[in-house]
């Protein structure tokens, strides 16, 4: 996201971003990767905007900010007020609020094992395939 996309989203969800989230935004750190970009770490203003104006852990709060999802029933946020840089899971499912990182670096750090994971795991695929027998169906 660029400057006047980040002050967009915080017009219009009436917040104040954190300065550690703004900054990370500023310089994306995974371009490219959809899956993140539309997921842990959305990177689309408009998609943010909607996740904060429809979801149930950021209904009637004005300190609490989505960041992502895990696209199925979890929720990852920010509290703007906070001085820590806490990332935070809500469960749909049983209605917590849970601590899932204790850091900001951590939760990138996080973000990054996932591509890394599903990068090998694109990698084993393609050597499986590769290296099957005439006679094996999978």
């Amino acid at each position: 996201m660029n400057e006047s996309e980040l002050v967009r989203v915080a017009s219009e969800l009436s917040i104040q971003l954190p300065d550690y989230y703004r900054t990370t935004m500023l310089s994306y750190p995974f371009p490219g990767r959809g899956d993140i970009e539309q997921a842990e770490l959305v990177n689309d203003p408009d998609l943010l905007i909607s996740l904060n104006r429809n979801h149930p852990a950021a209904e009637g709060s004005k300190t609490i900010f989505v960041i992502g999802t895990d696209q199925s029933e979890e929720s990852y946020y920010v509290k703007t007020g906070e001085h820590g840089s806490t990332v935070y899971c809500f469960e749909l499912e049983t209605g917590k609020h849970l601590v899932l990182d204790a850091s900001w670096d951590e939760y990138l750090a996080r973000c990054e094992r996932q591509i890394q994971e599903a990068e090998a795991d694109e990698r084993l695929m393609t050597e499986r395939a590769a290296n099957k027998k005439w006679w094996q169906l999978w």
